[in-house]
């Protein structure tokens, strides 16, 4: 299972104002302009050996990018989506190594904001 298949796996566990949670790319047909639904994209940023022994390495580094589009009529209020799924995150084990702050997509005018989280995942759980 890739690195974003997983972080899909744990949004998806939280009951959360989120319609999608798709990995690597928007599904063909997906009406872009529709900014009537919260969806996240979840990217791999970085998939990396690391922590050597004897040579080889025993872990890989996984960084994934959690972008998360507001719907443009959402009332929701930040912090309660962002606090339980950054807190998930950290309780499966992947920290926050890169969070801006929220943006305004220029080609819809929805308010994003992007979470980059790491974890080193062992070579005997791939």
């Amino acid at each position: 299972m890739a690195a974003a298949q997983r972080a899909q796996k744990i949004i998806k566990s939280l009951d959360l104002p989120i319609a999608h949670v798709y990995c690597f790319n928007w599904p063909p047909g997906t009406d872009l302009d529709d900014t009537s639904t919260t969806d996240v994209l979840i990217t791999e940023v970085n998939d990396m050996p690391t922590t050597y022994g004897s040579d080889r390495s025993n872990e890989m580094e996984e960084i994934v990018a959690v972008n998360i589009f507001y719907a443009s009529d959402s009332t929701v209020d930040f912090d309660k989506l962002e606090q339980p799924l950054l807190g998930a995150f950290e309780v499966q084990g992947w920290f926050c190594v890169y969070s801006p702050g929220h943006s305004i997509d220029p080609d819809t005018g929805q308010v994003t904001k992007v979470f980059q989280f790491k974890h080193l995942l062992r070579k005997d759980e791939i």
